[in-house]
Formats: structure tokens, C-alpha cells, sequence
């Protein structure tokens, strides 16, 4: 068929490699169930819930491991930085604690003390 040819009614126009096709339809499921499976991890993590995926990817048990994966390691990685934090404002706490009675024996100045609290408020 080219251009200018004159057709008729339920004339075939074209016909479309299959191959091309399917192999299109399963990288765009694949790209969803990658998004699906993202959306359901960046939803429990912004929730602080347990980590739980659609039906529609009961058959993509390696999607589902590496996202369950990736949600494990986010979430130790900010507990323990969380751990961190919460350790160092008690170290600051204790620091004020012991520097606070020394600035009213003249051992310590208040610039210090100010320097204390305003590292245990950032």
C-alpha cells in the first residue's frame, strides 16, 4: 500500500509486528509495577508503617525483595542516625549540666554555656 493508492472497505492498511507490540506492553507493566512497588515503599516510609505492596505484584517476587530490601536499609540507616542524634543531645545535656554550677564559681564563662544550649536546640 502506498500513498495515493486507492483502498477499499475492510482493506487491510497495515499490519503491526506483534513482537514490537508485546515486548512494548510488558516494559510498560514492568515500568508500573517498578512505580507500583516504589509508591507502596516511599508510602510506608513517609507513614513510619510496615511495608506493604499491591496484589498486582504477588508475581513479581524479585520487585518486591529489592523494594523490602531497600526499605530495611532506609529504615536502619535513619534509626541509627536517629540513635546518634539522641545520644549527642545527652552528651550537650550532661555538658550543660556540670558547666552551668562552674559559671557561678567564676570557672566557666556565660558564652559558654549559651554555646551548650544553642548546640542541644540545633
Amino acid at each position: 500500500m502506498r500513498e495515493g493508492d486507492i483502498v477499499e472497505r475492510g482493506q487491510r492498511l497495515a499490519q503491526l509486528d506483534r513482537t514490537k507490540t508485546e515486548s512494548s506492553v510488558l516494559e510498560s507493566e514492568s515500568r508500573l509495577n517498578a512505580a507500583l512497588a516504589t509508591a507502596a515503599r516511599l508510602k510506608a516510609e513517609v507513614n513510619d508503617t510496615e511495608l506493604t505492596f499491591p496484589q498486582e505484584l504477588d508475581d513479581d517476587v524479585e520487585l518486591v525483595k529489592q523494594e523490602t530490601a531497600l526499605f530495611q536499609s532506609r529504615r536502619e540507616s535513619l534509626e541509627k542516625g536517629l540513635a546518634g542524634l539522641r545520644q549527642g543531645a545527652e552528651l550537650v545535656q550532661r555538658e550543660l549540666s556540670l558547666t552551668r554550677p562552674l559559671v557561678t564559681q567564676g570557672a566557666a564563662s556565660k558564652v559558654e554555656v549559651l554555646r551548650l544550649e544553642r548546640q542541644k536546640t540545633s
